[in-house]
């Protein structure tokens, strides 16, 4: 199944006249003033044939999951982080709906959601011309271009248009978003948001409201993020030595997430033990529930599913067991639990286990800076230290895409806590104010209610 996204912002660009000498007079007569002629500016369909051999549909190997995705300069290719997800690699194609086979992913950027794969070397495809998104007024016109709501082998462009809404800001540093009027339907994201001459604005893949407006990172600070990506690059899956037995933790608002390998001949064998019921998921590296195939059947006489979802929860305590015949590879595990307090659970297989980097869990949070985070699995919590002196006065802000939730502790006993104070991208980012009543390490706990992993940002401000 290939889905697709397309994104496009086009401002109304037409030739510039200069009024006539009366006109300019009234109005001061002290500088030159033009006017757009609307007559003059290019049609939606001359926007999209000078874009088209920028765009692509972007598919998973497994063909379970998709989006769109633009050409930069140097053959990179632009697309959302949740498109790609932890595949190593990705099938691109045309917008004639021709693939170029698999395109290695070069790195992801979970808290603005970008993914840059390649590059790539085909002469069919042109790098797209970078715009300003600051230029863009409210009411300007935007081009949505890509590949929503397909199910098709060769799927078609979809062209649509819509207006600049308004500007959104993450709570924490400078980050702008555009809200525009166009729906961003499921197989659109990573397409392109383009202005009226046909040049980037920013990338496309998130709603908002309940009318689903459109919500698209802005070109000006994604850029530079993208240029940093390309520089940096970035690995999607644990290489570090493999176990067999794993240790780790849930909670209310906390899972414990690794990898599992599949060897050829093999199937999935694998214990979870807890005191707590727990559930356990396997996934695909798109971060979709495995399906095991069932037996097939008559679906004029029989009723009855011919898959099952790979998502165990059988037992009320104890733990679960996951046994089962999967076609070689990695998967993605996530475990979570029924449970009002912190447990342990501990994992033993017969399949190679890797746990996923967690490099924010424990380290110290700097005073004034803005700090980047992850949350590297579904509902991944991460637990930051600082010190703090009696007496301090404390701000400490969280936002992003994901909706963040805020706790401070020290010694255990919860300080402060927040959640949806109605600022920030969505309205969901937190922010905590409290006193340090001793001088120690505080822990600051950073939670998500998403269950797309996505990032944050978090900034700590000290009277």
């Amino acid at each position: 199944m290939i889905l697709a996204a397309s994104c496009s912002a086009t401002t109304e660009i037409g030739q510039v006249r200069e009024i006539d000498q009366a006109t300019n007079d009234a109005l001061g007569g002290d500088r030159a003033i033009t006017t757009f002629d609307a007559s003059a500016a290019p049609t939606s369909a001359a926007i999209y044939d000078e874009i088209e051999s920028s765009i692509v549909f972007v598919l998973s190997p497994d063909r379970f999951s998709s989006g769109s995705g633009f050409v930069i300069d140097g053959g990179w290719i632009v697309t959302n982080a949740h498109v790609v997800d932890r595949h190593e690699s990705m099938l691109i194609g045309r917008s004639d709906g021709t693939e170029l086979g698999l395109v290695p992913v070069h790195a992801v950027d979970w808290v603005f959601d970008l993914a840059v794969i390649g590059p790539i070397t085909d002469a069919s495809l042109d790098p797209i011309d970078i715009g300003r998104s600051a230029d863009l007024s409210l009411g300007s016109l935007v081009l949505l271009a890509g590949f929503p709501d397909e199910d098709n082998v060769a799927p078609t462009p979809t062209l649509t248009e819509g207006i600049v809404s308004r500007r959104r800001f993450v709570a924490v540093g400078d980050y702008p978003f555009v809200q525009v009027d166009a729906t961003i339907a499921p197989g659109q994201s990573g397409g392109a948001m383009i202005n009226g001459a046909g040049e980037l604005v920013g990338i496309s893949g998130l709603e908002f409201g309940a009318g689903e407006f459109g919500l698209v990172l802005a070109s000006d600070p994604m850029v530079p993020r993208i240029e940093a990506m390309i520089a940096n690059g970035g690995p999607a899956l644990p290489s570090g030595p493999p176990s067999f037995d794993l240790t780790g933790e849930v909670g209310p608002l906390r899972n414990f997430g690794f990898t599992v390998e599949v060897e050829a001949g093999a199937s999935l064998d694998m214990l979870v033990s807890s005191a707590a019921d727990v559930w356990v998921d396997v996934q695909t590296l798109g971060g979709l529930t495995v399906l095991t195939p069932g037996q097939q059947r008559d679906v004029f006489r029989e009723r009855g599913d011919s898959e099952t979802e790979l998502y165990v929860d059988e037992l009320v305590e104890g733990g679960e067991e996951v046994i089962a015949s999967l076609d070689p590879g990695t998967y993605q595990v996530v475990i979570g639990g029924f449970t009002n307090v912190l447990t342990s659970v501990e994992v033993s297989s017969a399949n190679p286990l890797r746990e996923f980097s967690d490099s924010e869990e424990g380290q110290t949070l700097p005073v004034g800076e803005i700090v980047e985070g992850n949350f590297d699995w579904e509902r991944d919590t991460d637990q930051w230290a600082l010190l703090l002196t009696a007496g301090e006065q404390v701000t400490i802000t969280a936002d992003g895409i994901s909706d963040t939730v805020l706790v401070v502790r020290l010694d255990d006993e919860m300080v402060a806590t927040s959640d949806d104070e109605g600022l920030g991208l969505f309205g969901t980012g937190s922010q905590v104010e409290f006193t340090a009543d001793e001088t120690g390490t505080y822990m600051v706990e950073v939670g998500t209610f998403d269950e797309t992993r996505w990032g944050y940002l978090i900034e700590v401000a000290v009277n």
